[in-house]
């Protein structure tokens, strides 16, 4: 018993802007996320409770055919991203009702790069973050 939910993202189009312009040829635009302890430092950074999956995949996906772009006329709306969000309601239910955590935070960047071990933040680019609210004060987690 588990529950899944689904989040989309994608990055503003600047006109005639190409991310991936004066970089190494084969170089790729993605977005990749990563849990994140939040504001308040108590976000649940344990993965036990919370998986997420970016699709398409970081180690594969290159936005960088969609840019540079001129127009939605021209070039079509802007390409998206998605974040599979999956939280196993048994784990959370096996945990002692005061040592659940509340929240679960998820951030998502957009990245250049060969591969995901040489990426490098696009510069300038904002973060979305993905709040996971946990029913931690219910005593029927299912």
């Amino acid at each position: 018993s588990s529950g899944i939910n689904a989040e989309y993202g994608g990055m503003n189009r600047i006109y005639n802007y190409d991310p991936v312009d004066g970089l190494a040829d084969g170089t790729r635009f993605f977005f990749d996320c990563e849990f994140d302890i939040g504001k308040t430092g108590k976000g649940d950074m344990s993965g036990n409770i919370t998986s997420f999956e970016v699709l398409p995949s970081p180690s594969t996906a290159d936005f960088s055919m969609y840019y540079p772009w001129t127009s939605v006329a021209t070039d079509g709306y802007q390409p998206l991203f998605s974040v599979k969000v999956t939280i196993d309601r048994k784990a959370l239910k096996a945990l002692p009702k005061d040592e659940r955590p509340e929240k679960a935070f998820i951030t998502c960047l957009p990245y250049t790069g060969i591969d995901r071990a040489s990426a490098v933040q696009l510069p300038e680019s904002r973060f979305a973050r993905l709040t996971v609210h946990y029913p931690w004060k219910l005593d029927d987690v299912e």
